[in-house]
């Protein structure tokens, strides 16, 4: 059945009022056994699932799942997103992704200036250029140097913009900064490779050195990489406490 049924129909089913099914499902009010007993056969014989917005909505809490990437370029990280999100709506959780997107340091200019080679000052709420040329960060976080770039000695080393340089400053643009910092340690390096995530592993197997795939064909190699991202992000995400309970998946 499944379709079309709401939780009007199981509480007909079983002879309870919505409110009495509404408090099994959620499991947060204790309720009599045989009354539990008859709710949870209703809801086996109907196929019911509950309708995730209908809960949020009622228990004023949306389950959410976060994922942290550095961009979404490339069939690497489509992929892991993909498996992700798909593993986590059988779950019952919707998806948060962040982007803390490294290639926001990437040169303008190959060899050029990148966004560390510009100074911030938080507090002063300013951004200053290698040239030494200072402006205000706007309050969307943007700090456009314009007219400073067109005379500029380091111009060739900062900008093809005609209208000059402009940055575009994260929230936690000093917490990437420091990370991208860490990010060169050797220390650090050979720490991540030896204990990195198994997703990542897999995508350096096909895309450094000379790994074979396990199939033959796009389509089939494309549908392994999901398949194993989902299951590798599902394993790692009952490490940390997932668990199953009456209707959905739960956190420890």
């Amino acid at each position: 059945m499944g379709s079309g049924v709401t939780i009007y129909s199981v509480a007909e089913r079983a002879g309870v009022s919505i409110s009495t099914v509404s408090r099994v499902l959620r499991g947060s009010v204790p309720v009599a056994e045989e009354t539990r007993r008859r709710v949870e056969d209703a809801v086996a014989e109907l196929r019911y699932v509950p309708s995730g917005a209908a809960t949020h909505l009622a228990t004023k809490r949306q389950p959410s799942l976060g994922l942290v990437l550095p961009h979404l370029e490339g069939e690497y990280y489509a992929a892991v997103l993909f498996g992700f999100e798909l593993m986590a709506a059988e779950l019952g959780y919707t998806t948060t992704v962040l982007l803390a997107n490294p290639r926001e340091n990437a040169e303008a200019i190959p060899g050029g200036f990148t966004i560390d080679d510009f100074t911030v000052d938080e507090a002063a709420g300013s951004a200053t250029c290698p040239q030494g040329v200072t402006r205000p960060i706007s309050p969307t976080r943007k700090a456009t140097f314009g007219a400073a770039c067109i005379r500029c000695p380091l111009r060739d080393q900062c900008t093809t913009a005609v209208n000059g340089r402009k940055l575009q400053l994260h929230e936690h643009d000093a917490l990437q900064r420091a990370h991208r910092v860490r990010a060169t340690d050797p220390a650090f390096q050979n720490t991540h490779r030896s204990l990195r995530p198994m997703v990542e592993r897999s995508i350096a197997w096909l895309t450094r050195g000379a790994r074979r795939v396990p199939y033959r064909g796009v389509a089939k190699n494309n549908t392994w990489l999901h398949h194993r991202a989902a299951g590798l992000n599902l394993r790692r995400l009952l490490n940390l406490g997932l668990a199953w309970g009456p209707t959905s998946g739960v956190t420890a």
